[in-house]
């Protein structure tokens, strides 16, 4: 019996259809068999990220890694939080002595380089004062008060200088995960040059500017035994003036750090630092008139009270002037 025309082109259509699909679903468990996870040996050791980042990944302006955000050695771009790294090729490039000197290039953060003098209270939050002597290297972030500071996540007092640092970040805002060194302002967290158990380092840096001033630097880097033991010495001398005659500022630092790597994953960093500070650096507020308000006040009080009255009002004044 013969079929019709139409009929058997509909079944020569299903026989192709039918071996299409019998061929695809071949391809498709081929390649799953193929790709399937190989099991996982029971005695494989299974390293964590490490604790540090090494800073020799860090390409001019660009960091790729950072421990701020998590403790942990952590890529910038999974970071949730608010972070800026200051790397040592863009400190090199801005000239800058002091950590504050690099900071005031950075968004969110005010020093006392980018503060208006009308914001200079005494004892503000215990940020910027209009004091002489302030200690340099207190940062405001956000207008949320100062910052802490931290050397290899340690909280420091002295104010950091760029002599020994290798690196620098600014993580704006609190962080639960760094809870107990930061505050809500945030941290400046900087890391300290290290010894390199690969090679050799030699820097030596010379400046001088109109005012008199000279700051010079040595980072001395030896490695006495490759891949095993080597040391690092990093010095300061700076004599800092202005265009102010009375103000100045001397600085002497000296930091000593070595490395110890006594088995293949076991490495022993230890450092040391000692700084010597002094002088009188230059107030940046300007002159107020303390005297017109007093005399006012002086005068009222003349025609409102007199006796015991006056002589306690004159006692309170006279204690607050001075």
């Amino acid at each position: 019996m013969n079929l019709p025309h139409h009929h058997a082109a509909s079944a020569s259509r299903f026989r192709r259809l039918l071996l299409t699909a019998i061929v695809g679903a071949g391809l498709v468990s081929s390649s799953v068999a193929q790709t399937a996870t190989p099991p996982v040996d029971p005695k494989e050791v299974i390293q964590l990220s490490p604790f540090s980042v090494d800073v020799t990944r860090d390409v001019g302006y660009h960091a790729t890694a950072t421990t701020a955000g998590s403790r942990l050695n952590t890529d910038l771009k999974d970071v949730a939080a608010s972070l800026t790294v200051l790397t040592k090729e863009f400190m090199d490039d801005l000239g800058a002595n002091t950590l504050a000197d690099v900071l005031s290039m950075v968004a969110g953060a005010d020093t006392d380089l980018t503060t208006d003098v009308s914001d200079m209270t005494s004892g503000g939050a215990g940020y910027i004062t209009n004091d002489s002597n302030q200690r340099e290297g207190e940062v405001r972030v956000r207008g949320l008060g100062a910052a802490a500071t931290t050397m290899n996540f340690v909280q420091v007092d002295s104010s950091p200088d760029r002599y020994n640092i290798e690196r620098a970040e600014l993580l704006r805002g609190a962080n639960s995960i760094l809870f107990g060194l930061g505050n809500a302002a945030g941290i400046v967290n900087y890391t300290t040059k290290r010894a390199r158990l690969n090679r050799d380092i030699s820097e030596v840096s010379l400046k001088f500017d109109n005012f008199g001033s000279m700051r010079s630097t040595l980072d001395l880097g030896r490695t006495l035994l490759k891949d095993k033991l080597a040391f690092r010495a990093n010095t300061l001398l700076s004599d800092e003036k202005s265009r102010f005659k009375a103000s100045y500022w001397k600085d002497q630092r000296l930091y000593f750090t070595a490395k110890y790597r006594p088995f293949a994953k076991t490495t022993i960093d230890a450092g040391y630092e000692r700084v010597n500070s002094s002088g009188r650096k230059p107030n940046y507020a300007l002159p107020q008139d303390n005297v017109t308000s007093w005399l006012r006040e002086f005068n009222a009080a003349h025609k409102k009270y007199s006796g015991p009255a006056l002589q306690t009002f004159l006692n309170a004044n006279l204690y607050w002037a001075l």
